[in-house]
């Protein structure tokens, strides 16, 4: 639901030692969390999936060496995880933002959907919506009457 490129699982057990794990390699390096305008823009990166899953799984069979011998019996070996069709799709997408203000009206199809991002299709082409931005916002979906007409010209964001 992060959005990654790329992401497999490496180990099973119970969440408070699966959390210590996480813990434990944030200290030796790895990211635990990533700011969503860090996201966005990894969006936009050059790398493929195929590159991504390389470097998934040369970390998750460095994992033993940097964790202490009482975690290895969670470990196992990486299973790459498939991401939605929302997500795949989403990747062919420029991203091109769509700033949402009180009042905005957003029309079009869901073409895709990685993470905190949706992109949204309308006639002058895809543009992507920081779902973040909706937190604390009223939002209606449909709402049985006709919608009155953007003030703003999404294709000049292009």
């Amino acid at each position: 639901e992060q959005g990654p490129l790329a992401a497999a699982r490496v180990a099973a057990g119970e969440g408070p030692r699966v959390k210590q794990m996480e813990h434990l390699l944030a200290g030796s390096g790895f990211t635990e969390a990533l700011r969503r305008s860090r996201k966005t823009r990894l969006l936009s990166a050059s790398m493929t999936r195929a590159e991504a899953e390389e470097r998934v799984i040369a970390a998750a069979r460095a994992l033993p060496d940097l964790l202490p011998e009482r975690y290895h019996g969670l470990l196992h070996e990486p299973v790459l995880v498939e991401q939605p069709e929302l997500a795949r799709r989403s990747r062919a997408y420029a991203v091109q933002p769509m700033p949402v203000a009180p009042g905005t009206v957003l029309r079009g199809e869901v073409a895709g959907a990685v993470g905190h991002v949706l992109f949204v299709r309308d006639d002058d082409g895809v543009f992507a919506v920081d779902l973040g931005e909706l937190v604390t916002r009223v939002v209606e979906i449909g709402g049985g009457r006709p919608a009155p007409r953007p003030t703003v010209q999404l294709g000049l964001f292009a």
